[in-house]
């Protein structure tokens, strides 16, 4: 049930706060629901996964993902 929070919240502000912005949040919260613990793993691997989501979408497929009101 936590993840499907999880999912809807990010949903519902993804366009709001930005991809960048909200997405390591969102892939940490799922680190800690299954089980891990380590902050500074987390953090790590939440914004190095981000990063490479960010440039595959953007520089490979061309496809900009949202960058948020906040930042616009």
């Amino acid at each position: 049930a936590a993840a499907v929070v999880l999912a809807v919240a990010y949903v519902l502000l993804v366009e709001k706060l930005g991809f960048l912005l909200l997405t390591p949040f969102l892939l940490a919260a799922y680190m800690f629901l299954y089980g891990e613990r380590s902050l500074l793993k987390m953090a790590v691997i939440a914004c190095i996964t981000t990063a490479c989501i960010w440039l595959l979408f953007t520089k490979v497929f061309m496809i900009f993902l949202p960058v948020g009101r906040i930042f616009a």
